[in-house]
């Protein structure tokens, strides 16, 4: 008999139930990471999109509940400095609001919203100004210093004609936005863009933490990449210029694109989160560690991990997928190099690892490259939980 191995239940992912109420993953305590290197932690969140509406085009609305539930206690568990919704907090309906907030409100930390096109989905006109007050938002963008860094929260919906009501000063602006998108592969209804207006103050912004030695981050609901990407902003173009004359511009993150992204354009970083409600059984939130030397993206479920530098640093990326959809429990040649090696992040959190039984050297591993959290170790024997896998 070989090894029986313990586990199989997903970190961050499965919707555990016991009494009907989704169950927060097992957390691991983290304190400061790489000696007195102390960072700054963040939570993050998007395209929830609950309504109580059955599931349809592989979108599962009413499960998110229990998928906001289960992210809310990992950011309380593994306390957090703030948390950022990156929008589409709800899929449609003013009424789909209250149960929603009633998971954000446990939060034990902060809590910044950004617009995103679902939030005025369905809502009359003259009732959009009524989302801002709902989401605690006095302005649709706004800014936070922490030490050493400073966070743009961006408001993508400017000039897009369903926010119209929220928007009532800008319909001229945005009328004339929208009749140029002809020939555009972003021009969907969706999408949104960023007015004159917010596009100076982000240059003030930046152009502040140039002279402070301050590095930004820029929250926003719609991407600005890849380029011509169907999702991004209209504007996509003037935003990347925007950010390459400014050596303080970080990073640009974003949600909206459910299948999620991350590509390095003029040494600023673009990240896109992959979508909270698309899995029937699976979640989809990470926690963005801010250090000296990098950014780390704790993903859960099916958000990779990543390591990235910050400009001017010398540490190597590093970058665990989410398993391919094809032949899920195929096993990747890669395996065949990894086994018996762990990975481990600098928060102590067991990101990769692969062994095979001692006793079965006849037969290829069972376990693959992937990101795994270890519950407990003893004489070699390892209780796991799958997290994800290499790609190919």
């Amino acid at each position: 008999m070989g090894k029986e191995w313990i586990g199989g239940i997903i970190i961050g992912l499965g919707l555990l139930l016991t009494d009907g109420r989704a169950q927060a993953p097992a957390a691991t305590p983290v304190g400061p990471s790489l000696g007195s290197k102390q960072a700054m932690r963040i939570g993050l969140i998007a395209d929830a999109q609950y309504c109580d509406h059955d599931a349809d085009i592989g979108r599962y609305y009413r499960i998110s509940l229990e998928k906001l539930h289960q992210a809310v206690d990992t950011f309380n568990a593994q306390r957090v400095d703030l948390v950022i919704n990156l929008g589409d907090l709800i899929d449609q309906d003013l009424e789909s609001y209250p149960l929603a907030m009633r998971e954000v409100q446990r939060l034990q930390m902060p809590v910044y919203h950004v617009l995103g096109n679902h939030e005025f989905w369905n809502v009359p006109f003259q009732l959009q100004r009524s989302v801002l007050d709902t989401l605690g938002l006095a302005n649709g963008y706004c800014d936070l210093s922490l030490p050493g860094w400073r966070l743009l929260m961006l408001d993508g919906t400017d000039l897009a004609e369903y926010a119209q009501g929220a928007h009532r000063d800008l319909q001229d602006e945005a009328e004339a936005c929208r009749s140029s998108l002809d020939g555009h592969t972003n021009k969907a209804i969706w999408n949104g863009a960023i007015g004159r207006a917010q596009m100076a103050w982000i240059e003030r912004q930046l152009a502040e933490a140039d002279a402070s030695g301050e590095r930004v981050l820029l929250f926003c609901h719609f991407p600005i990449s890849p380029p011509g990407h169907p999702m991004t902003l209209w504007n996509e173009a003037d935003l990347r210029v925007l950010l390459a004359r400014h050596r303080s511009a970080e990073a640009w993150i974003a949600g909206h694109s459910h299948t999620g992204s991350f590509v390095r354009i003029d040494s600023v970083q673009h990240l896109t989160l992959a979508g909270m409600l698309m899995s029937p059984d699976s979640n989809a939130f990470a926690i963005l560690d801010l250090l000296p030397d990098r950014m780390v993206v704790e993903g859960y479920g099916r958000e990779p991990y990543r390591e990235v530098p910050i400009r001017g640093s010398a540490v190597a990326s590093v970058e665990l997928l989410p398993p391919p959809t094809e032949r899920p429990d195929a096993m990747p040649p890669e395996a065949q190099h990894c086994i018996d090696r762990t990975f481990v992040s600098p928060f102590g959190r067991v990101v990769f690892s692969a062994e095979t039984e001692l006793d079965s050297a006849d037969k290829l591993p069972r376990l693959r490259p992937g990101v795994y959290e270890i519950l407990e170790h003893s004489e070699g024997h390892y209780a796991y939980r799958h997290v994800v896998v290499l790609p190919r």
